[in-house]
């Protein structure tokens, strides 16, 4: 019985071995074939794969965002969706070039606001730590920013990081509480390659007492900074730094005595962007007049106090933005008071603001040497001066180097006097020069269609070399 029921049990193994049998001859066509097209494909070799690491570690750099400003919006911490953190996981030769190549981790940004819930001091600190230790001996550029809400070990993180990295850090932008300088307070640097600080206090309100301010020597001890920017209740006499290198500050609510203080002190001062804030009470006195011969850039920006420009003397000045309205007689006679002593060298008047009091003898009188000039939002009248005297038949000497003129958020047509003062500039002599372009950008929303004449004299222009645009914003 027993010999029976082996029997049975060999034969049905031997049943289903043949049946395997069956299936591997007929698998082994589909085998042979897969290793011939996996051979193939091996073989194939992708063009990126075949770029010299040089080359690739290049591409790699191009790929990088820009670095933050204080004005931009606010960006997320380092993800692993963008550059330089997505070329770790492409594949090993792409990840090899990314961590050899220091130049793709010099420049760091971490919105403290939207670290991620699990992350803790310790791997907030090894993140920044391996990151810049990719960037070996190269010049690092830190930005931070973060407010109410920001945990609290990520102030001790930032401390740690301004200790570790000062010796290589060249450019530091820093958005944050004053609560969270306080780290700060026994630190001074040096910081030998530190040459852009920013730095802006959100949701500061009113005065501070410079006692609460136990870490203004900070960035002391920084002989190259040439650029300083505050903004958001910022001010510079809330620091102590050099000023021998300055060339650039930026001040969106800069009090009197801090803008005394900064064209007094930074003798080497090449650009300045303010707004010099008062109460309507401060008075400067006219024995503070000073004379920056180097400074040739100046942004007056909105709610600029224009008292202070009485004091200031800019003989090399180059280039002017104007940012605030001009609508009163005080003001006018202030501005025009800087003028008559800092434009003989100016080449570049934009407005981006309204000017209820110019006319052409402004340009005439006190910028004749104007190479580009944009004007915001100015009335008809004056339109129709202004082109009266660019007409270079009737009026050789007004603006004679002129090469770029614009006009934004201005409501008007082309008439044929304007046309013909254009036409007039694109014909010059040893003493003049002509105009390149022409913009004409209307106000969003509102534009007229050139007529056919109108068009036609355009295409004229065109032709004769000049570059016009009439339309909606551009830029």
């Amino acid at each position: 019985m027993i010999s029976s029921f082996n029997a049975d049990l060999r034969a049905r193994l031997a049943k289903v071995d043949a049946s395997i049998a069956e299936l591997n001859s007929r698998l082994r066509p589909f085998e042979d074939a897969r290793k011939q097209l996996q051979s193939q494909l091996d073989g194939i070799v992708y063009p990126v794969a075949t770029l010299p690491p040089e080359i690739t570690s290049n591409i790699f750099l191009h790929c990088l965002l820009p670095s933050p400003e204080l004005s931009s919006p606010l960006k997320d911490h380092p993800l692993m969706s963008r550059a330089p953190l997505v070329f770790l996981r492409v594949c090993k030769m792409w990840r090899d070039i990314a961590l050899s190549t220091p130049r793709l981790w010099v420049d760091l940004h971490f919105n403290f606001v939207e670290l991620p819930d699990e992350m803790d001091g310790d791997e907030l600190k090894k993140r920044i730590a391996d990151w810049f230790g990719r960037a070996g001996a190269c010049p690092l550029s830190f930005s931070v920013r973060g407010f109410m809400e920001m945990e609290a070990f990520a102030s001790d993180a930032i401390s740690a990081t301004l200790r570790s990295y000062a010796p290589q850090l060249q450019s530091i932008c820093l958005q944050l509480e004053t609560a969270y300088f306080e780290d700060f307070e026994d630190f001074t640097g040096p910081f030998p390659m530190l040459q852009n600080l920013a730095i802006a206090l959100p949701f500061l309100d009113g005065e501070v007492d410079n006692q609460m301010l136990n870490f203004q020597n900070t960035f002391s001890n920084a002989p190259r900074l040439s650029q300083l920017s505050f903004t958001e209740e910022a001010t510079p006499s809330m620091f102590l730094y050099s000023f021998d290198a300055l060339s650039k500050v930026t001040c969106d609510s800069c009090p009197p005595d801090d803008f005394l203080f900064v064209v007094q002190s930074a003798s080497s001062l090449r650009e300045l962007a303010c707004s010099i804030e008062s109460d309507g009470m401060y008075v400067f006195p006219d024995s503070d007049v000073i004379t920056h011969d180097h400074l040739h850039t100046l942004h007056l920006m909105p709610n600029c106090f224009f008292d202070s420009l009485r004091l200031l003397r800019s003989p090399a000045l180059q280039n002017l933005r104007l940012s605030e309205n001009i609508t009163n007689p005080d003001e006018n006679r202030d501005f025009l008071a800087f003028l008559a002593h800092s434009s003989a060298s100016l080449r570049s008047f934009s407005a981006s603001c309204r000017i209820t009091m110019l006319t052409t003898d402004w340009f005439a009188i006190f910028m004749p040497g104007l190479t580009e000039l944009e004007l915001n939002r100015q009335d008809r009248v004056f339109l129709r001066d202004f082109f009266q005297r660019l007409d270079r038949t009737e009026n050789p000497g007004f603006l004679p180097h002129l090469q770029s003129l614009t006009f934004r958020g201005c409501t008007f047509s082309m008439t044929a006097p304007m046309l013909s003062a254009l036409s007039s500039r694109t014909i010059a002599d040893d003493q003049t020069s002509i105009l390149k372009s022409f913009r004409h950008i209307w106000p969003t929303g509102v534009y007229t269609i050139p007529n056919d004449s109108t068009a036609a004299s355009f295409r004229g222009l065109v032709e004769r070399g000049m570059t016009i645009h009439v339309g909606g914003p551009v830029d």
